[in-house]
């Protein structure tokens, strides 16, 4: 899974929609342009039914970040080309979030299946051992696509008697660690704990397909920054 997390200019972007399309901005105030599109219309008539896909088809997804409300052509561009020519099939995009008519037709020219899904109400529980430090981005982007729940342990008792508790909820549960072997045995001693390791996304999606992974252990020193957003992503998209 890709993770596109750009920032944009939306008024920039729906000034020069609406002087593509010749359409003056009096005008478009007095129709149901795309500034004033509803909510309904949005999900009826921009995106209709038979290009929206829930389960989708296998293949690598690209993800655009959920607090992005529209998204343009040079969105979808730059997000194809930012996918390292990986087989996508697959353009995921938050509810209520507003594709523009290029953008779409670049998105269907390209093969690609659109798919609408929110993970914002999926809870992901993030524990960070030993005095390790999240970076702000890390956290941000998680933030942005979870309901993120965060602790800080010293304990290993503490830990993983937290894991327990946690995927008894059947909370999706992420150890950010620099002893991953330590975690990984601990863990792995409880019954009601399916603990896979994040060495790379492709594996991690494997492997918590294969045992329906509830609980996943990182080490940055072993995987990178962006690795581990990617590998979270392929666990909980595994688990649902």
């Amino acid at each position: 899974m890709t993770i596109i997390n750009t920032n944009i200019d939306v008024a920039g972007i729906v000034q020069k929609i609406l002087a593509d399309l010749n359409i003056k901005p009096e005008i478009a105030a007095k129709s149901n342009s795309l500034t004033e599109v509803s909510e309904n219309k949005i999900n009826k008539n921009e995106i209709s039914k038979n290009e929206i896909s829930k389960n989708g088809i296998d293949g690598e997804e690209l993800l655009i970040d959920g607090g992005r409300r529209v998204i343009s052509l040079e969105d979808v561009r730059r997000s194809i080309e930012g996918s390292q020519n990986k087989k996508i099939t697959k353009f995921v995009i938050p509810p209520k979030c507003i594709l523009t008519p290029s953008a779409k037709d670049e998105i269907k020219n390209q093969g690609l299946k659109i798919i609408v899904r929110n993970n914002n109400n999926i809870p992901l529980w993030l524990a960070l051992h030993d005095n390790l430090i999240a970076s702000t981005t890390l956290l941000k982007q998680l933030q942005t696509q979870y309901n993120l729940i965060q602790n800080q342990f010293t304990n290993l008792s503490d830990l993983v008697n937290e894991a327990v508790k946690i995927t008894r909820q059947k909370n999706y549960g992420v150890i950010l660690t620099q002893h991953p072997a330590t975690i990984l045995r601990l863990t792995s001693l409880r019954e009601t704990l399916r603990v896979i390791l994040a060495i790379e996304p492709k594996q991690v999606s494997i492997d918590a397909k294969e045992i329906n992974a509830n609980l996943m252990i990182a080490s940055p020193a072993r995987i990178n920054e962006s690795n581990i957003i990617k590998a979270i992503n392929e666990y909980v998209k595994n688990r649902e």
